[in-house]
């Protein structure tokens, strides 16, 4: 049997994105079940579980690999196969439930003395947070260079030129590793003495937006 848990009545991901196969975690281990579901939650993935024997062939099954050969579920995702990056984790997941799609990779970044970032993959967006320093964003984009992707998208508000150019320097390795930097008008994206969220909100605006390729 298997039990709706959360949220029970969609079948979205929470920025609307529509899920082609929905997600059954499927496993009785419980160190494996307690990540699943902390993972889900944290990305506002709609779920439901399962007896790993009683979980069905079409949807996306979360499982342990040695549960996963009393099952024949299309597509898995292994517990084992988890990188312990959220972020990473997070995209792995939501990709599969997404199905087919252009694997391209946009990262929105809103300069400032609180560097907004939300990361969308596959036209779904995977994370989205606060970072104080541009070291901490360099080291989000190395990581995001695990998820296999056809293109890769660096969106940043130009509205403090200096700035821009600033934070952009600090990822030379990251650059060099097939990102395209677009600048992106800043107006109508974001206000003076913002709080946490209307940073991250300005930098979800930035990333929806087409600039201009720039060279770095």
């Amino acid at each position: 049997m298997i039990e709706r848990l959360y949220p029970s009545s969609r079948s979205t991901h929470i920025d609307g994105t529509p899920l082609k196969r929905r997600i059954v975690v499927a496993t009785v281990d419980g160190r494996a079940f307690y990540v699943f579901i902390r993972l889900l939650k944290r990305a506002g993935l709609p779920f439901s579980v399962s007896l790993p024997w009683e979980a069905p062939s079409s949807a996306v099954v979360l499982t342990t690999r040695k549960e996963a050969t009393s099952i024949n579920p299309r597509h898995t995702l292994l517990y084992e196969e988890l990188s312990g990056d959220n972020v990473i984790d997070i995209a792995m997941i939501a990709s599969s439930a997404i199905g087919g799609g252009r694997e391209e990779l946009i990262v929105g970044i809103d300069p400032g003395v609180r560097i907004g970032i939300a990361v969308y993959y596959k036209g779904m967006l995977v994370h989205a947070d606060v970072y104080s320093s541009p070291d901490k964003v360099a080291e989000l984009l190395e990581k995001l260079l695990a998820l296999r992707s056809t293109r890769r998208i660096i969106r940043i508000g130009f509205g403090n030129p200096e700035l821009a150019m600033r934070i952009i320097e600090r990822f030379p390795s990251a650059l060099s590793s097939g990102y395209v930097v677009e600048f992106v008008d800043e107006s109508r994206t974001s206000r003076e003495h913002r709080k946490p969220s209307r940073d991250v909100g300005a930098a979800i605006r930035i990333a929806g937006r087409k600039g201009r390729i720039v060279e770095v």
